[in-house]
């Protein structure tokens, strides 16, 4: 939730011209939530298969593992494109 509300920041200071050096927090702070979302998807992922396994459970929620999963896809691509977006920020 932080994560989009940051990246909105980020586009609303865009469009608002604020101080380069507060878009470059907000893109580093992004990255930052978006690198913890990744490892708390994975942890929950890998946690969820984990347990599948131990309890040998056929009829678990799979919504679960299909939604770590996707926040680990989101998370990672965010991520990527924070990293790009603030390359380019510093010049080439």
């Amino acid at each position: 939730m932080i994560l989009i509300v940051l990246i909105i920041l980020y586009v609303a200071g865009n469009y608002q011209q604020f101080i380069d050096a507060n878009q470059r927090l907000i893109l580093y702070t992004s990255a930052i939530v978006s690198a913890l979302l990744f490892l708390f998807a994975t942890a929950g992922f890998v946690e969820s298969i984990g347990l599948i396994i131990v309890t040998g459970k056929e009829n678990f929620p799979w919504f679960y593992i299909l939604l770590f999963f996707l926040t680990m896809i989101f998370s990672a691509a965010v991520l990527v494109i924070l990293r790009v977006i603030s390359f380019l920020s510093n010049g080439l």
